[in-house]
């Protein structure tokens, strides 16, 4: 997993599996403008930090 200062990176899939979603519904939240992909050599990744802050799931 790439992590970047510290900050916790994760793919699209990862993402969908840690919140228990399908890719299409995680597609929708970053289209809604919910989540801010990141694209870093062609792929799609995730902070979780920031997932967890957008989804009111900060512990």
């Amino acid at each position: 997993m790439y992590k970047p200062e510290g900050k916790e990176i994760m793919t699209r899939v990862e993402t969908a599996e840690y919140f228990g979603v399908s890719l299409g519904t995680l597609n929708n939240w970053a289209k809604s403008g919910i989540l801010v992909p990141i694209d870093f050599g062609g792929r799609v990744y995730y902070t979780r930090n920031e997932i967890q802050t957008k989804l009111g799931l900060a512990s």
